[in-house]
Parts: structure tokens; C-alpha cells; sequence
């Protein structure tokens, strides 16, 4: 994939190595265009040589040339990607090929998220949790879904990130299941 194939190579662009794709993958400031053409391309980002010829090295490159020239069109379009995520999930949706190096670390980054993240919460420990944190905030609780919620039920809401509304709604499923009405 790299062009460091390319035999009729007169002066070589460094290669990008596993240590140093993954330090640019961590970089907090999103990537050039300059930057990720080379890293798309497989060579170092920190090789400038490929932009100070003239165009003779960069026409002998042809993954970084047609990086370079697919990422202008970026610039001209002002759809410039803002972060590493970014840059990476637009060469994914357009299919372009990545090297090796970068791919595997992709490749590990996403089975190491999937087996780390926790499972999924469901619909009935969500309102279990909801009900609970009532609870553990001292407030007496209904035994029927038609009651009132006590009040500061909202405060709890905007903890949990969501509408009082929606929590209300949760809280009083969960004191449905515990007590069904007859």
C-alpha cells in the first residue's frame, strides 16, 4: 500500500511506524491537511519533503498525491475534518485505503472500546436506578403510579441529564412493577 514500493524513487519519505501513529492518533489538536496526507499515505507527518519539492517527490508518491489533492478539495469546500476521529471516520465512509500501521491500531482501539465499555443498560434497570436514587435521596415515595412525586424529583432529573418528565415517567413504571395495581 505504502509507496515505499515504488523502485524508481530517487530520495525516500520517511515511514510511518506503529509508535508514531499512535502518538499522532492522541494529539489533541486535529491534524492538517499537510499532516494527514501524510499519515493516510504511510509516511511521517514530520517529513515535510513531500510539499517543499515543487511537486517532483510528490508525483513519485502517488497515495500521498492523491491524498493531498482529495484533501484540498476539502479545504475548498470548507469541510475540513476538526479532530483525528474526524479524519479517520470520513477515510472510512469513503473507503479510502489506510496503511497497515494505522489500520491495526484502529483495528485494536475498537475491540479494546467494545470489550471495555459496559453493557447496555435496559429499559428495567434504568427505572429500577431511577426509583433507587429516589430512595437514597431520602424522599418518600408513592406506593401507586398515580401518586405525586415528592418534590425535588426534578433536581434529580437534571443530574441524570434528562427531562423531569422523562425521570417521572421512569419512576413511576418502576413503582407500577412493584405495585400492580389489582
Amino acid at each position: 500500500m505504502a509507496d515505499k514500493h515504488n523502485l524508481s524513487l530517487g530520495v525516500e519519505i520517511t515511514e510511518l511506524t506503529s509508535e508514531e501513529a499512535q502518538r499522532w492518533l492522541s494529539f489533541k489538536k486535529p491534524w492538517s491537511i499537510e499532516e494527514a496526507t501524510l499519515i493516510f499515505a504511510g509516511h511521517s507527518p514530520t517529513d515535510r519533503r513531500f510539499f517543499n519539492d515543487g511537486g517532483a517527490i510528490s508525483k513519485k508518491y502517488p497515495y500521498a498525491f492523491h491524498y493531498w489533492e482529495l484533501f484540498q478539495s476539502f479545504k475548498r469546500k470548507g469541510t475540513i475534518p476538526t479532530s483525528q476521529a474526524e479524519w479517520i471516520e470520513t477515510a472510512l465512509r469513503m473507503n479510502l485505503p489506510l496503511p497497515d500501521v494505522l489500520s491495526n491500531i484502529i483495528k485494536k482501539k475498537i475491540i479494546n472500546t467494545q470489550l471495555n465499555s459496559p453493557p447496555t443498560e435496559t429499559q428495567a434497570e434504568r427505572r429500577k436506578r431511577r426509583y433507587e436514587i429516589c430512595v437514597d435521596a431520602g424522599f418518600e415515595m408513592p406506593t401507586n403510579d398515580y401518586s405525586r412525586l415528592p418534590k425535588g424529583v426534578g433536581l434529580l432529573a437534571g443530574k441524570e441529564g434528562v427531562s423531569r418528565q422523562a425521570f417521572n415517567h421512569d419512576v413511576k413504571a418502576h413503582i407500577n412493577w412493584l405495585f400492580p395495581r389489582k
